[in-house]
């Protein structure tokens, strides 16, 4: 089979969600036997070439958005960042991550519309054959704005196989308990939930402290203006993006990662650190309530006492911690990018 993955969304030092996803798919479906794939990249990103080849290690060439005649010599073409371009022949896969640009009030309105028109774009203009869509919550949010998909939408879930913990302990960041966020700073991600808990509860447990760690995304400067306004300010750090041993050294020595989200497709992060053995708190609502199964604590997120309680209940209870822990460590066995490839495969021969 011939597989030829449009690697644009690689073009960062700094992978995201969609960019892990895609070095992941493509790297694993490149390994299976009797499979050959390449990377196409959108010609806006020539000059970051070099940063793509490194993530994908494969053969690489350029494209118009408008042009598809350099597919020609792949039976199927997979976009898995959200779009097909025009013009591109043969069979077509796209991969949907969510639809948070439908959701109003908690992501940019000019960035949602342009969102939706190139959604749409590519669904009606693209037309690929299937569409594959990372949890079931994206898939009904998905059929909810375009039914018409609905026998030709897979759920394929990710792997979480690439963060690997460390053979030995790695010695903590820091000498204190804190709770760690993981991901762009952005208003659907609820980082003000967690700032607001923290406030909630921080003179009952003065040793305490946030850490959080991502970059900056649409509203980030409120957000971090609530952090250096807050009360509790001397006790939150906000460190950016980090390394992968920074990482790993953050989720392994935390008290438990916070992610209330507001609203994901899937939420990386929540099983980053059950593999880590790092308990978490996250929503009780969508996909990171179906994705973290009964291995973490659920709180609403739109409510300050209920994740105030949550992380009352992780500092008070190390029976509940443990518990977390050990259903977390056992949860991830089910999230493999072994098994996303071979999903992945499944959508494929549909279409041979």
């Amino acid at each position: 089979m011939k597989v030829n993955f449009d690697v644009t969304s690689l073009a960062g030092e700094n992978l995201t969600g969609i960019g892990v996803y895609t070095k992941n798919l493509v790297r694993t479906v490149s390994g299976l036997p009797g499979t050959k794939c390449s990377g196409t990249y959108r010609i806006s990103r020539f000059r970051k070439r070099s940063v793509i080849q490194r993530h994908t290690q494969l053969p690489l060439q350029v494209y118009l958005p408008v042009a598809g005649g350099v597919f020609s010599s792949w039976q199927i073409f997979h976009g898995p960042d959200f779009r097909v371009p025009s013009g591109c022949p043969g069979r077509k896969v796209v991969t949907i991550h969510d639809m948070i640009v439908f959701q109003k009030g908690i992501t940019d309105e000019k960035f949602a519309e342009k969102g939706m028109a190139k959604l749409t774009h590519s669904l009606r203009r693209g037309r690929p054959d299937q569409v594959i869509v990372v949890s079931e919550f994206t898939r009904n949010a998905f059929l909810e704005q375009f039914p018409e998909w609905e026998s030709r939408t897979s759920v394929v879930y990710l792997g979480i196989d690439h963060i690997r913990p460390p053979a030995e302990t790695l010695p903590a960041l820091y000498p204190f308990p804190y709770l760690l966020f993981v991901g762009t700073v952005e208003k659907r991600k609820n980082v003000d939930g967690i700032i607001a808990a923290f406030e909630h509860i921080s003179s009952r447990y003065p040793d305490l402290r946030v850490v959080i760690a991502g970059g900056k995304g649409w509203a980030a400067e409120k957000t971090m203006q609530k952090t250096t306004e807050s009360p509790a300010r001397e006790r939150i750090i906000y460190r950016g993006f980090v390394s992968n041993e920074e990482l790993a050294r953050l989720y392994r020595h935390a008290l438990s990662v916070a992610y209330p989200s507001l609203y994901e497709g899937f939420g990386l992060p929540v099983l980053e650190a059950m593999r880590m053995a790092c308990p978490v708190i996250t929503s009780n609502i969508g996909a990171m309530k179906e994705v973290s199964g009964e291995a973490a604590l659920h709180v609403d997120p739109y409510s300050t006492e209920s994740i105030a309680g949550g992380i009352v209940s992780l500092i008070e209870k190390e029976t509940l911690r443990k518990q977390l822990i050990a259903a977390g460590l056992e949860r991830v066995k089910d999230f493999t990018w072994q098994q996303c490839a071979a999903d992945t495969m499944e959508v494929y021969k549909k279409l041979l």
